[in-house]
């Protein structure tokens, strides 16, 4: 891995370059290692039931989308949406203790 700023080479757990100060856009630990254009997909297909949660090991948030689906009458499309639209902004966070 190479800063974007100075191409120094970098470790993977940094979260600002040592050379030239510029924070690292660590892409791989904002969706737990996992690949942003499958996580979109299984978001936009499987959201409603909260499957983008389990893999992201958000398991309780998971629970509780397929409780707000089978329960409120299919509602979980909400938050699914919801969440597609910050994957797709890089503006989600992974929280595993976050329930909403």
């Amino acid at each position: 891995m190479y800063c974007s700023n100075c191409g120094k080479p970098i470790n993977d757990n940094q979260a600002v370059c040592l050379e030239c100060g510029v924070a690292v856009k660590n892409e791989k630990n904002k969706l737990n290692g996992q690949d942003k254009l499958v996580v979109i997909l299984i978001c936009l297909f499987l959201g409603e039931f909260g499957i983008h949660n389990f893999m992201l090991g958000e398991n309780k948030k998971g629970i509780f989308r397929i409780i707000a689906t089978v329960l409120l009458c299919g509602t979980g499309w909400i938050f699914a949406l919801v969440d597609l639209v910050k994957i797709a902004m890089d503006t989600y966070e992974v929280n595993p203790n976050k329930l909403i």
